[in-house]
């Protein structure tokens, strides 16, 4: 019964309620550590760009401003307890696929965890200002009065795609590791990885140009860096075999 592979049904699903328990509680502690401590100072670096442009925000309903503010805490509470909930969700997948999991387990959450950061930095840092500029600068004539509640809204639906495509490097990888997909496989149907890139950041990012081209253009980046990194991976393994035969 040691074996994972072994285990009851009741066995699995009290081992996915413990990750389901563990990783809830990761989430509460940290939302409300966030919101104890800097919620302020994260609304202040949130909101930056609009100052920068000299775009102030207002609130157009009596809780709106402190429902803002719960949801970047909610947000942030989400980014600081990823690691225990990618380490929870791999503890609990890894045993069942192959022994000795633990050193994959850790490679794969942080990074994972990493890749995630980048995308949603680089986000914020690049892509959130030059989507205002567009979007804002298209309305000739109008006056904008942006709410609060809508502009951290509009954030986090640049933020979170960004995070979760750039785990693109480890998919790719990944299918290349267990032998899904070779890397030649994926190069001869480049045209067609291109094309789903375009239409899954038309679908993830707000309905403009600007963010859609600098989603799509650094996940193209990254799946051309994977194929280039997945050659070295299969080719020992190829050589290897022709060598045995």
């Amino acid at each position: 019964m040691d074996d994972p592979k072994l285990m009851p049904l009741e066995g699995h699903l009290a081992e996915l309620r413990r990750v389901l328990i563990v990783s809830l509680t990761a989430f509460l502690t940290s939302s409300t550590v966030i919101y104890l401590s800097c919620r302020e100072m994260l609304f202040q670096y949130l909101t930056a760009t609009m100052r920068q442009l000299e775009l102030p925000l207002v609130f157009i309903s009596v809780p709106e401003a402190f429902i803002t503010k719960i949801k970047i805490c909610i947000f942030f509470g989400i980014v600081l307890s990823l690691p225990v909930l990618f380490w929870q969700v791999s503890s609990f997948i890894f045993p069942a696929i192959k022994a000795g999991w633990r050193r994959t387990a850790v490679l794969l959450v942080i990074s994972s965890y990493l890749l995630f950061l980048i995308g949603i930095v680089f986000a914020y840092q690049v892509v959130v200002r030059y989507a205002l500029i567009f979007l804002l600068g298209s309305a000739i004539g109008l006056q904008p009065l942006v709410t609060v509640g809508r502009y951290v809204d509009f954030l986090f639906s640049l933020l979170l795609p960004f995070g979760f495509v750039f785990q693109l490097p480890l998919i790719v990888l990944g299918l290349t590791k267990v032998g899904i997909i070779g890397p030649d496989s994926l190069s001869a149907k480049r045209k067609y990885v291109y094309f789903i890139i375009f239409v899954a950041a038309a679908i993830m990012t707000p309905p403009d140009v600007i963010s859609q081209m600098f989603l799509a253009l650094p996940v193209i980046v990254l799946f051309e860096a994977s194929l280039f990194i997945a050659r070295f991976i299969v080719k020992p393994r190829h050589s290897f075999q022709e060598g045995g035969v």
